[in-house]
């Protein structure tokens, strides 16, 4: 595939969800009420046949986080988490498999240009997907919203190298669904959420992939 038609980013994508990479996530909240900035910065490595992720986590701003370390191993198709807390103890919890925003979902691509990422240059697609938080809740109403995300082809190997999700929209839909749950009606769980508004902005790039090694 050569990236040149939405079919060749979508086996793209899926070649990418079913490799093994190295990776640095960076989620990034910035509040809009005083601009102040924080979140995390999650470095992990992932193996296949049994799946295995291991991932360190960071932090910056004023975000702390419970834990540092985070390993992830599936055994007879169970997967189970060994998450080092900040604290030096360590915790055992029974999880399914964290995917990047997009996974499994609708996505429609759009909008192909050429540019450089890293030194590296790329076909960037813009893709979004369209959630449905209400749904999800359970509710009657309707409650929507487009995530938008940007991917980056490498032109040399044809493959995923960072993936860009704005998920500022998603999430204040999510805590106008959160208010509803509280017993709010669907006309005043917007202004509730508008309390607790920022921006949410996910840098994922892919470090290492299989062929890389």
């Amino acid at each position: 595939a050569d990236a040149g038609e939405p079919e060749d980013i979508e086996a793209i994508v899926q070649a990418f969800y079913a490799s093994e990479y190295e990776y640095e996530y960076e989620e990034t909240h910035t509040f809009e009420k005083d601009g102040v900035t924080s979140g995390y910065v999650f470095e992990g490595q992932v193996s296949l046949e049994p799946y295995r992720e291991h991932v360190k986590v960071h932090t910056f701003g004023d975000t702390a986080s419970a834990y540092s370390e985070v390993t992830y191993e599936e055994e007879a198709g169970v997967i189970s988490a060994k998450l080092v807390l900040t604290d030096g103890s360590v915790t055992t919890q029974t999880v399914q498999r964290k995917y990047p925003y997009g996974y499994e979902q609708d996505l429609v691509f759009s909008e192909q240009k050429e540019g450089v990422t890293d030194g590296t240059e790329v076909v960037i697609w813009h893709g979004e997907c369209v959630a449905d938080v209400g749904a999800a809740y359970g509710f009657e109403e309707r409650l929507t919203t487009v995530v938008e995300q940007t991917y980056y082809v490498s032109k040399t190997d044809h493959t995923l190298i960072r993936l860009d999700t704005d998920l500022t929209e998603l999430n204040r839909i999510m805590a106008a669904a959160n208010a509803m749950s509280g017993g709010l009606s669907y006309e005043e769980a917007p202004d509730v959420a508008k309390t607790e508004e920022q921006q949410e902005l996910v840098v994922m790039k892919i470090m290492k992939r299989e062929q890389d090694r």
